[in-house]
């Protein structure tokens, strides 16, 4: 089921634990504002959504979720959002970032939207975009045969295309990462 939600994180992720079974893979896909400073202390990094959340207080959310299902991912699209991959790498969750820990997501930036995006709007964003593109290539190559996609493929192809594209445009950053913990062709189901 693809969703879009217009609420608090606890209450997506309370949604995500009502609606989904053991049996799925939950796909977390978070496009916000990467921010870089927290509280009272103004220190790290975080995403803005319907408050500031540390790195730390995404992970507590999804940690209730890793407890019930054997495959998770995690897709930050925001500025900052490397540091997701150290506050929130476990056995069993995959981690896409747009960017580094210090650096600003192209697509993001660019905008400077201070609300979230709208599933098309989502589309549009560079890192996003190049991600979706992969897929969608992976599906046609994969998708017939075997009815699956191998993310970590997807993931190499994206950014591959996403650092030529800004090389292209004199841009130098940002760095696209990813945590795999195991193998890194976990193989995804196919839409029909």
């Amino acid at each position: 089921k693809n969703i879009h939600l217009e609420t608090k994180m606890y209450e997506g992720i309370e949604w995500i634990g009502k609606m989904s079974t053991d049996e799925d893979l939950v796909i977390i896909h978070i496009s916000a504002h990467g921010i870089s400073i927290i509280g009272e202390k103004r220190t790290g990094y975080g995403i803005k959504l319907d408050k500031d959340y540390s790195y730390s207080d995404v992970n507590k959310f999804i940690d209730v979720l890793d407890k019930r299902y054997r495959h998770l991912i995690l897709i930050v699209d925001a500025c900052y959002s490397g540091g997701f991959i150290e506050a929130c790498q476990k056995d069993y969750r995959w981690i896409i970032t747009a960017c580094e820990e210090n650096e600003y997501e192209y697509g993001n930036k660019m905008k400077l939207l201070l609300r979230r995006f709208s599933p098309d709007e989502l589309s549009k964003t560079l890192f996003t975009h190049n991600m979706i593109k992969a897929l969608k290539n992976l599906k046609t190559k994969y998708g017939p045969k075997y009815g699956m996609v191998p993310l970590g493929e997807a993931f190499i192809n994206s950014k591959a295309t996403l650092l030529q594209r800004l090389k292209a445009g004199g841009v130098k950053r940002p760095h696209p990462r990813a945590y795999f913990p195991y193998n890194m062709n976990l193989f995804i189901r196919t839409a029909k």
